[in-house]
């Protein structure tokens, strides 16, 4: 005969609930049979709790009619690690066949749920990355605000590309499309989405001397799949190497620090440039004259300095 465990706060049927930290750890006395608990998971889903983007899903608090709890651990240990309440839906009265089958079907990952090519999906998740400094997860809502200031900049990346394989294909996008979105005349736009079209290409007759160096160091078995290349980093090397200024020098990154840090600046802008530009502008990006000023100028960092000014850019 199954003893049934004095569970408080379990409802007698199905229904939404605020579940407070305190009948959290009150359901977690019970907690028995779950998978080992992700503590990664538990931080991301309080961080979403904390500031407000934790979504209801149908997935439920699931109790067994013992009074077991079977399923939404992390849930709770983030409502605890959160220190805020929650609503839930609870299901209650369940048997363990009904535990032993879920998460056994096919999940829908972010691009089924929100309809958005997967590509598009990758670059949010690199500049969510780039900006937080965090390998986290990032939320679907997280990922459909980035992705609608992003979209010019994919566009004008993958307009006419064709991917090319083993290259780091959402670093090159990011680095490439920051770098395009920062341009101030429609040569130098042009500039850098030529290039990035002959790198997926692999195409060399098109490639100035930055892009070729760029090209043969993403090419090389060390950055292909599985590669130890931080994707950061690759994205980070990809928005030093489109500076149409350097088009015609060697890129050597002395300061690798000082170039993440503006990448992160510009990303972070992007929103904001996006949302202020007139509409039907001829450039989707307006950034700020005092960013662009100080952290978005480029600036060179070598020894030589290209003999080539026909794009119009100021040299510093």
């Amino acid at each position: 005969m199954t003893t049934k465990l004095k569970t408080p706060y379990v409802p007698t049927s199905p229904g939404w609930m605020l579940v407070t930290p305190d009948i959290a750890r009150e359901w977690l006395k019970v907690n028995s049979g779950n998978r080992n608990v992700r503590q990664a998971t538990v931080k991301y889903l309080a961080d979403q709790i904390r500031v407000g983007r934790f979504e209801r899903i149908g997935d439920g608090i699931d109790f067994h009619y013992d009074g077991r709890l079977l399923n939404g651990q992390h849930r709770l240990l983030a409502i605890i690690m959160a220190d805020m309440a929650v609503e839930l839906l609870v299901v209650p009265g369940l048997s363990d066949e009904a535990y032993t089958v879920r998460d056994r079907g096919n999940n829908k990952s972010a691009s089924d749920v929100l309809h958005l090519p997967g590509n598009l999906l990758a670059d949010a998740s690199l500049c969510f990355r780039i900006t937080t400094s965090t390998a986290g997860r990032i939320s679907e809502m997280d990922q459909r605000d980035i992705t609608t200031w992003w979209l010019p900049a994919h566009e004008a990346m993958i307009k006419g590309a064709r991917s090319s394989k083993g290259l780091s294909s959402a670093s090159i996008r990011v680095g490439f499309g920051a770098r395009w979105a920062i341009q101030v005349n429609a040569r130098a736009r042009e500039y850098v989405a030529t290039q990035y079209k002959a790198m997926m290409a692999n195409d060399t007759d098109v490639m100035t001397k930055a892009t070729a160096a760029l090209w043969k160091r993403f090419s090389q078995r060390e950055v292909k799949k599985g590669s130890s290349i931080e994707r950061v980093d690759a994205a980070v090397l990809s928005f030093y190497c489109a500076d149409p200024i350097r088009a015609n020098v060697a890129p050597l990154m002395r300061d690798a620090e000082g170039s993440r840090n503006i990448l992160r600046a510009v990303i972070v802008n992007m929103e904001e440039a996006y949302t202020t530009a007139p509409l039907g502008a001829e450039h989707p990006y307006m950034f700020p004259p005092k960013l662009t000023q100080t952290q978005i100028a480029p600036r060179l960092r070598q020894s030589v300095k290209p003999t080539d000014n026909s794009l119009g850019l100021h040299l510093p």
